[in-house]
């Protein structure tokens, strides 16, 4: 019995030793630290969990380890797996026992704040202002370190937090705005006054009924001229609500013809900003002939006689014009990658044509980079910006052209005048690079029939067929084999009679009476003479752009070929058959049918499929 109670009493000693920590001499099969990667803040301790497992597979509870670190530096490891983070880095701490070791990959991050300090302790913004106070924060260690906290406002009204850079200014008023990082908080007062004013852009809307809504842009000059956006902030009124309505984020809609005032203002503040909205309505719809598309904008006649034109609406103080001389940022024009109207850096298009001023009945149109003419049903020419002025020092004129540099007439005579303010590549062809300002006779004496002009050049049909250009001559494209500029009229080198000629920047062509399409200077003819191009069709009209061009067919189809499209394959333009006139400037091509739709396309075809959209012309 004695013997007994002495090995009861071992066993009780050895129970007693394993319960207090000792550890298991069991042979360690696997080791296994659990967690995957481990993140210990910098001053701060973690203990690592570790599995120990038997050749029978059974768990040790307590193995005999021993711990280890790869970098001292960035965390510490003591006999039992407490890391110490030290720096921020990355450390593998390994444990083993015998021969088996199991690794874990520890990441030390910053230090934990333990106060913040938001520097300067009071600020002051305009409505829109990107509020940003700089916030020093103190870790664990006492170290003081700029910090990115958390943000938020005791009134949203008055400022809008963001997730680390501060909040945005609303309304005037006074806001306390909270950083809080790691549970340390500090705040700063929010002063936010109002703005001496701001601008609506545009400060003219031109809508048509039934057309997608206008957006207002409600603006005011922030630092080193930027602008800030205010359209959220502020309160939308309009003065007519039969005429236009807008929506709290500044969206206009046309009801009904007129004009309505449109008004922003900021709230709680007497700081306001209006803008006019002319609602117009086309019923019928207009009934297009042609449409002569520029780089800066359009032109089109109607049946009647009417010419519109599109219009830049930023300079209108009241009622609108056709459009407005401007710098091109501010032009308008018709973009086919955008079915509403396109934004620029100062101001807003109006997308669809207006009335030219005067009330005249055209017979045809011309338009270039800045301006149009038309010549009226008198053979009077008309040319505008903004209102139409007489050209005087004319006779009665069959035909206008506009080029990049000025204007040449053909009288029913037959002789070609030519005037504008610019002539450095001889387009007015009078032996000089001197510009006139009235209407001068061309040298030569040679009797036209048409006349065409595009780029930095004219052209014109002379009674017998031949063809007669004249201006820059870079790409060959007076026609006459060589590069030399051309100051007077001069004969292109070909023996095809042409009906019709078509003159865009360094590239000319022409349509014999057949329809016979032939083509010379750049792209895509390549040529200073005259070659055929690449297509068996017969044309009725054709239009240039930059290393393409795009021709209605006899069958009223559209066929387009050239660098822009494909250099020796023409492929089918848009669909229809009904297609009767057709222009080009540098990015776009216009063509309209027979029952008066203007349909506007740019690049080439994808798959056959070209972005096509129409301009809106009421109905």
């Amino acid at each position: 019995m004695k013997i007994h109670r002495t090995r009861l009493s071992v066993l009780f000693l050895l129970a007693l030793g394993a319960c207090d920590g000792a550890t298991d001499s069991r042979p360690v099969q696997a080791l296994t630290i659990t967690g995957g990667t481990v993140e210990v803040r910098a001053y701060e301790d973690t203990t690592l969990s570790v599995v120990a497992t038997d050749p029978e597979g059974d768990v040790i509870e307590h193995p005999r380890l021993t711990w280890t670190t790869s970098n001292a530096a960035v965390a510490t490891v003591d006999g039992n797996g407490k890391v110490h983070g030290v720096a921020l880095g990355m450390a593998e701490i390994t444990a083993q026992a015998g021969e088996v070791t199991a690794t874990a990959h520890v990441a030390v991050t910053a230090a934990r704040m333990m106060s913040l300090n938001v520097v300067p302790d009071t600020v002051r913004a305009l409505p829109g202002d990107r509020v940003s106070p700089v916030v020093v924060g103190t870790d664990r260690s006492g170290s003081t370190i700029y910090v990115y906290p958390t943000w938020s406002s005791a009134d949203t009204a008055i400022a809008v937090p963001g997730y680390y850079d501060g909040a945005v200014a609303r309304l005037p008023g006074t806001t306390r705005l909270y950083a809080t990082i790691d549970g340390a908080r500090d705040s700063v007062v929010l002063v936010v006054g109002p703005p001496p004013s701001f601008t609506i852009y545009p400060d003219t809307a031109v809508l048509l009924v039934g057309d997608t809504p206008d957006h207002l842009a409600a603006e005011r000059s922030g630092t080193a001229g930027a602008l800030i956006d205010l359209n959220r902030i502020v309160a939308w009124t309009s003065s007519d609500p039969g005429v236009a309505t807008v929506d709290a984020a500044g969206n206009v809609t046309a009801v009904g013809p007129g004009a309505a005032t449109i008004t922003a203002t900021l709230p709680g503040t007497g700081v306001a900003s209006t803008t006019r909205a002319y609602v117009l309505r086309y019923q019928p719809a207009l009934d297009f002939v042609s449409w002569q598309t520029r780089d800066l904008g359009g032109c089109g006649l109607t049946r009647s006689g009417q010419a519109y034109c599109t219009m830049q609406t930023r300079y209108f103080a009241s009622a609108p014009r056709a459009f407005a001389t401007a710098a091109p940022a501010e032009e308008c024009r018709i973009l086919v990658s955008d079915s509403r109207a396109s934004y620029y850096d100062y101001g807003r298009c109006s997308r669809f044509p207006l009335a030219v001023d005067g009330g005249h009945q055209f017979t045809s149109l011309s338009s270039g980079s800045l301006r149009a003419c038309g010549v009226d049903m008198a053979g009077a020419v008309w040319c505008w910006g903004a209102q139409p002025q007489r050209v005087q020092g004319l006779g009665t004129v069959a035909q206008v052209a506009v080029s990049s540099e000025g204007y040449c007439a053909l009288e029913s005579s037959g002789n070609v005048l030519c005037w504008g303010a610019y002539n450095s590549s001889g387009t007015q062809g009078n032996g000089t690079t001197t510009p006139s300002a009235t209407p001068t006779p061309v040298a030569g004496g040679v009797h036209f029939r048409s006349v065409a002009g595009g780029g930095l050049n004219m052209c014109g049909v002379d009674d017998g067929g031949s063809a007669w250009c004249w201006g820059a001559n870079v790409s060959g494209q007076v026609g006459d084999g060589t590069t030399k500029t051309a100051l007077v009229p001069t004969l292109v080198q070909t023996p095809v009679k042409f009906a019709s000629l078509y003159v865009s920047l360094g590239t000319a062509c022409g349509l014999d009476a057949a329809g016979k399409a032939y083509c010379w200077g750049g792209a895509p003819a390549s040529s200073p003479v005259p070659v055929a191009a690449p297509t068996a069709q017969s044309f009725r009209a054709l239009a240039l752009r930059p290393a393409g061009v795009c021709g209605i067919t006899v069958q009223g189809t559209v066929v387009c070929w050239g660098a822009s499209i494909d250099p020796n394959a023409p492929n089918p333009g848009p669909p229809g058959s009904d297609w009767v006139s057709i222009s080009a400037d540098f990015d776009q091509t216009c063509a309209v049918s027979a029952t008066g739709r203007v349909a506007c396309w740019t690049g080439r075809s994808t798959a056959g499929v070209w972005n096509v959209v129409d301009l809106p012309r009421g109905g």
